[in-house]
């Protein structure tokens, strides 16, 4: 498989592998990597013809294409042959606010070979597998490539195992040649109602550590941890004079054992501790509302853009958290494990002593994180792209929960983990990305990525590195590499921060040997009129180029933060310009390009 990746003018390359059928095809999807495509042109404009999507590249003469998603900020489409997907080839298009291509993810083939048997039937995968027909979710056909240009028959299955839902596919001999586990660790009027929650757990907003009075205990309350529950108000949907635990965003259902009822109110109060059975239910439905408000702030309306079903007393008692994704994607859901008792039937208790999952923010948020991603990306084909996830999520709970309250920030799941239960998650690491593989434990090295984010966090601040995360996991396709979305989160502070930060968010993730010199760009700055080369040098004391392009007579002027201008010239028909920052202090500088009656300005940084 050959590897390209643009950034610009850079050009990175890997070695061709061959795979062989019956053995390899797992891999070949699993280590498919997609070629990412920075570009300020439109030069991949879908267009309609007929029944058919076609785009402007020539590359892509033709192929089919199906649009299967389309929202302000991206737009996928699924490649196709005689109007039959093709599984994991698509084009997963990313646009700015102004609707302008920012860069393109490409998954696609070039078929040249087909296999022309015909399809397997969902009647002969039951038969030869260990699918129950109850259990199955959905089924479809695809072209299934088992090489760069070679496809066969296939057949998908979607189905569930003890509520976990699975995926397999199965060519024409019904044998298994692709598996991957699925779940992931109208208007409405409201009324507000009275609710006591926790901010973001009891031992956070104690400034405390687990132990002591701050212990699970068999899920009994106490004075020490009631004392940390913070009165709120939440927004409920009313219906016959009954506060019920829905509104526009969530949705708290009961799917799963053990099948406790669902709170509601006639008086609008849903007071409870956390003994009772509610107070999970309103913790979760709190913590999760707030999240899909500041992400409404933050301008992603689009993601989990439907009331998402919450089940906060799930997973049989057990110690777990899942997202559920559904097709469509509103049929998805969370659960959430709840405590509770169990024994066998000589009376033995056989319980998973934990903390309710819904009792800590951090688990509510990072688990909805799964929901967001899910709306811009529904497919996870590699270990490192589920690890990234996973990474992503933590990286959103985390960032929700030290804005409550900074204690601790560094243990992810600080209430539910950390203790004699789980050792749960770290947001720091000393990891070296060149040393560490992914493989089936994608919990193993989440911390490699969370904890750039969490530097970027604490240097640019809560809601400037969060867009940049979620701007970031717009892009993410169904292979996405660490490496990749680092660079993908450079060009969306290039496209949304005019750049601004592009030399720290480079460095951080330098830090980490997620990124290298190999990585920067020489040409890192396109504007209509000229070109803004090695601004990464001129950051460290060199000089950037302008290049203008054509014959330029005008006016330069540097300016520092504080605006008093520090250098000027004067240019005559002048092509390029050399700008050093040697003799610059240390800071932030505006350089206006002054040209007739057009002036443009941009940022630069000097360390």
């Amino acid at each position: 498989m050959r590897n390209i990746f643009f950034i610009t003018t850079l050009i990175i390359t890997t070695t061709v592998c061959n795979f062989t059928y019956s053995q390899d095809l797992d891999l070949f999807i699993k280590n498919k990597k997609s070629k990412l495509q920075f570009t300020s042109k439109k030069d991949i404009t879908p267009k309609k013809s007929s029944s058919r999507t076609i785009l402007s590249n020539s590359k892509f003469f033709g192929m089919e294409f199906t649009e299967t998603k389309k929202t302000k900020r991206i737009k996928i489409l699924t490649q196709t042959y005689n109007g039959i997907e093709i599984f994991a080839s698509k084009i997963k298009i990313n646009y700015d606010d102004k609707g302008n291509v920012i860069f393109y993810n490409d998954n696609t083939i070039n078929v040249m070979n087909i296999d022309n048997k015909e399809f397997p039937n969902i009647e002969n995968a039951i038969l030869y597998s260990n699918i129950k027909k109850e259990n199955i979710l959905n089924y479809k056909q695809y072209y299934f490539p088992i090489s760069e240009n070679s496809i066969i028959p296939s057949l998908k299955v979607d189905f569930t195992v003890d509520n976990i839902a699975y995926s397999k596919i199965f060519n024409t001999d019904y044998d298994i040649i692709y598996d991957i586990y699925l779940s992931i660790h109208k208007e409405i009027n409201t009324s507000p109602a009275n609710a006591s929650v926790f901010m973001p757990d009891p031992i956070t907003s104690a400034q405390t550590n687990y132990g002591e009075n701050y212990k699970h205990n068999n899920g009994e309350s106490n004075t020490y941890i009631e004392a940390q529950q913070t009165n709120v108000t939440i927004e409920c949907n009313v219906v016959d004079n009954t506060y019920l635990l829905e509104n526009n965003y969530i949705k708290i259902v009961d799917l799963y054992k053990p099948n406790w009822d669902i709170a509601s109110s006639t008086t609008g109060n849903f007071i409870f501790n956390r003994s009772q059975i509610g107070f999970q239910q309103v913790n979760a439905f709190y913590h999760l509302n707030a999240i899909k408000q500041q992400i409404n702030d933050y301008g992603f309306t689009d993601a989990v853009n439907y009331p998402l079903q919450v089940d906060a007393d799930g997973e049989n008692g057990d110690d777990n958290a899942h997202f559920h994704p559904r097709t469509p994607e509103s049929d998805s859901r969370l659960e959430f494990g709840a405590y509770v008792k169990k024994y066998d039937s000589e009376g033995n208790d056989i319980s998973t002593e934990h903390v309710p999952d819904a009792e800590d923010a951090e688990v509510l948020v990072h688990e909805y994180t799964h929901a967001i991603i899910n709306s811009y990306s529904e497919e996870r084909t590699t270990a490192e792209r589920r690890s990234l996830e996973e990474a992503f999520a933590d990286y959103v709970a985390v960032s929700y929960a030290t804005d409550i309250n900074p204690h601790n920030w560094q243990y992810v799941f600080k209430w539910d983990g950390h203790n004699e239960f789980w050792n749960g998650r770290m947001a720091t690491s000393s990891k070296c990305y060149d040393d560490i593989s992914f493989n089936s434990n994608i919990y193993l090295h989440t911390d490699i990525w969370v904890a750039p984010l969490m530097d970027i966090f604490f240097e640019l601040g809560k809601e400037t590195a969060d867009k940049l995360v979620l701007h970031t996991i717009t892009g993410l396709n169904e292979n996405t590499t660490m490496q990749q979305a680092a660079l993908i989160m450079m060009k969306m502070d290039s496209t949304y921060n005019d750049h601004q930060n592009a030399q720290f968010i480079f460095d951080t993730f330098k830090n980490y040997c997620i990124l290298n010199d190999s990585h920067l760009s020489n040409e890192d700055y396109v504007n209509a009129n000229f070109r803004i080369i090695n601004s990464i040098e001129f950051s460290k004391g060199r000089e950037l180029t302008l290049d203008f392009g054509e014959l330029f007579t005008g006016e330069i002027i540097i300016y520092n933060i504080n605006g008093v201008i520090v250098d000027k010239k004067k240019l005559n028909l002048r092509r390029t310009f050399n700008i050093s920052s040697e003799n610059l202090v240390s800071g932030l500088y505006l350089i206006n390009i002054i040209n007739l009656d057009k002036t443009n300005t941009f940022k630069v940084s000097k360390y």
